[in-house]
């Protein structure tokens, strides 16, 4: 299996997988060997998104029905967005 390690959450939120079960997604995924999806049924912190290495040809999908969660998601994914935002915020502290 490949040494990955699990970022914190970057918040916490009702229904958040814990440790363990990031720990069981990596490996569920590594035995699975070869697959084109990856589907985060539920969301939340994407605690079982971040829990799997990142493949070039596999697709992702973080699903979540708050939409303002999953917009933070969609924000934090873009580069753009995310500088943005971060630069937003540093202003907003200032």
């Amino acid at each position: 299996m490949q040494n990955h390690i699990q970022p914190d959450r970057i918040m916490t939120y009702n229904g958040h997988k814990d440790e363990e079960l990031g720990i069981a997604i990596k490996n569920l995924v590594y035995q699975a060997g070869k697959h084109d999806y990856f589907v985060d049924l539920f969301g939340g912190t994407g605690a079982a998104s971040t829990a799997v290495n990142k493949r070039n040809n596999t697709k992702y999908v973080y699903n979540e029905k708050d939409k303002f969660i999953y917009n933070l998601f969609e924000v934090i994914a873009d580069d753009k967005l995310y500088k943005r935002l971060a630069i937003e915020i540093n202003e907003f502290k200032d």
